[in-house]
């Protein structure tokens, strides 16, 4: 639940957004009354008595008349990812205000006429209700991926009770992980739970990302510290696609040390064929770092001739081609403690340009003349060769994809 949607709940008409209407997108986890000792006690520490989500209540004029204490408290529960902050209508302070909008945390005023017992009572329902509903479509959507024997017209029928359509063409798109075991021990996180916690945040920012712009309900789930989100083609096209990703990536940071790379299936319009675009999206997700775009983007569609190479089994045959075409380099790299392997695949990348190679590398024209001598002289290579760069870069992906 968001807290947009709190006020729209029956018999909490009266709860009224009054500052931070920018954080109104927050999603709501469950409701903690702060009103406690402990929790005014570890002000500095709020991540000791909430997990993120909280939407925190205040009633209790001891504490909401400390301006200080309340401010300071609102700052830690930003910091911690809470989501608002309900207070009493009679305790209302600009001070309260003017630290909720600087924040973009969302303040609501909570009028007499509303009980705290039965704001809790009302909003957990609905988000247990919620849950629930998301429960379903998550099992229905592992289905979908998963089983060979769902029956088509069941599924879109079960998918419709809660607003999904399945009768439209899709195509699947798979964020997987970049180094998430690295990011768990930067973090130190361990438990289970709170990994579980970590994913299902992100599965909300995506999933938030798509509806936005395409208006209507999409299925999404988590699985093996992976995001996999069943897309509607006729509202979000391949370049729209690209766009929100990379806004996803750039504006929805919740972890700065942690990214995705995104692999996405053909379109298709048959609820059986989901399985046939969840396939193809796992058979390319390795091939996003070597040849997606900037955001690690990649279409089954776009990976033409290096999906037939790298869909290959006969890895040994990848390495010996590689070791073929840039072993001599790497091994005079390794014994001389040069760069000629990356002095070449930078020009390569730089499309031949002798001039624009030796800027990235920050090295003068004539070192990059000299290394291009050296590197022609030890390979016996034509670097004005369209046939031999052709190769180099076949060779270079292949070093990439073993690299990962």
């Amino acid at each position: 639940m968001k807290c947009s949607e709190l006020s729209r709940l029956e018999k909490l008409e009266g709860l009224k957004i009054v500052a931070g209407e920018k954080g109104l997108g927050r999603e709501i986890r469950w409701i903690y009354f702060a009103d406690t000792l402990e929790s005014v006690q570890s002000i500095c520490s709020p991540e000791n008595w909430i997990d993120g989500n909280e939407l925190y209540v205040l009633t209790h004029s001891g504490i909401l008349n400390d301006v200080d204490t309340v401010v300071q408290l609102m700052r830690s529960a930003n910091d911690a990812k809470a989501a608002g902050f309900v207070i009493d209508e009679a305790y209302i302070k600009p001070e309260y205000r003017e630290c909720a909008d600087r924040l973009g945390m969302p303040l609501f005023e909570l009028p007499h006429s509303i009980r705290s017992i039965d704001l809790s009572q009302i909003v957990c329902t609905a988000i247990i209700e919620e849950k629930n509903a998301e429960t379903s479509i998550e099992k229905l959507f592992i289905q979908l991926l998963h089983s060979e024997e769902l029956n088509e017209e069941t599924a879109v029928g079960s998918a419709d009770v809660y607003g999904i359509r399945l009768d439209q063409e899709f195509r699947i798109a798979l964020f997987e992980t970049v180094d998430f075991d690295g990011f768990l021990k930067r973090r130190g996180i361990s438990d289970r739970s709170r990994i579980t916690q970590v994913m299902k945040q992100y599965l909300r920012k995506v999933r938030e990302s798509f509806e936005s712009a395409c208006g209507q309900k999409i299925m999404a789930v988590t699985e093996n510290n992976s995001i996999i989100v069943l897309l509607p083609t006729k509202e979000l096209s391949a370049d729209r696609i690209t766009g929100i990703i990379h806004r996803f990536k750039t504006e929805n940071v919740l972890y700065s040390d942690i990214s995705f790379n995104v692999s996405l299936g053909c379109e298709y319009s048959s609820v059986g064929s989901i399985r046939r675009s969840y396939s193809e999206a796992r058979r390319i997700r390795r091939l996003t770092k070597i040849i997606g775009n900037d955001d690690g983007v990649l279409f089954f569609d776009d990976a033409g001739l290096y999906m037939l190479i790298f869909s290959s089994d006969n890895t040994d045959y990848m390495r010996s081609y590689m070791r073929k075409m840039l072993g001599k380099l790497m091994d005079y790299d390794s014994g001389s403690n040069t760069e000629l392997t990356k002095t070449l695949e930078t020009y390569i990348e730089c499309n031949g340009s002798g001039t624009d190679t030796a800027e990235k590398l920050f090295i003068h024209r004539n070192t990059m003349h000299y290394r291009l001598e050296k590197i022609e002289q030890l390979t016996g290579y034509d670097l004005n060769s369209y046939e031999t760069l052709s190769n180099l870069v076949m060779a270079f992906k292949i070093k990439k994809y073993f690299e990962q």
